[in-house]
């Protein structure tokens, strides 16, 4: 399907990583239509977006940043600061969920298995949900004991203050 999208000419898109870049390809954006600023390497995140230009020093320019509820604002005032209008869109919003009892429980069959488990944490708000479940198994330990990855040092350091101990 196709947005049906006439950009102005001076539009940009400011993009945090590669995958709000891919998930817009796939609905079809008119990417080549529009200047694409994203950091080129990890971390991805605001303070990265921020590094580069127009984010950089953007005197002038009238930015709609479209956001999730819970997300950062603090960089938003840095944009103001540098001279930019901004106004910040809520489009959606992010709500932990409870794991299901035969997740948990096939969880905890593994945890009495040889081998180990690899975690991988997409969100900080996710570990403190995740621990409370862990914790409901009483596979606290074992877990920690696992490997984790995290794409973003704020998930690494919510991993690490929980007892995680191989990020």
């Amino acid at each position: 399907r196709t947005l049906g999208l006439d950009w102005p000419a001076a539009t940009g898109v400011g993009l945090i990583g590669p995958g709000s870049e891919q998930e817009l390809a796939e609905h079809r954006f008119p990417l080549g239509q529009v200047r694409i600023v994203r950091p080129n390497a990890a971390p991805f995140d605001a303070d990265a977006l921020l590094g580069h230009p127009p984010f950089d020093a953007p005197a002038g320019l009238k930015l709609l940043v479209i956001a999730g509820a819970s997300g950062r604002t603090d960089w938003l005032q840095t944009l103001r600061d540098r001279g930019a209008s901004v106004q910040r869109l809520v489009v959606y919003r992010s709500e932990p969920i409870e794991p299901l009892a035969d997740q948990l429980a096939r969880l905890s069959q593994w945890a009495q298995q040889p081998g180990s488990v690899v975690f991988v944490f997409t969100i900080a708000d996710a570990v403190s949900v995740f621990e409370t479940a862990l914790a409901s198994c009483g596979i606290t330990a074992w877990a920690h004991g696992q490997p984790a990855l995290a794409p973003h040092p704020r998930i690494v350091q919510a991993l690490r203050s929980t007892g995680w101990s191989q990020t």
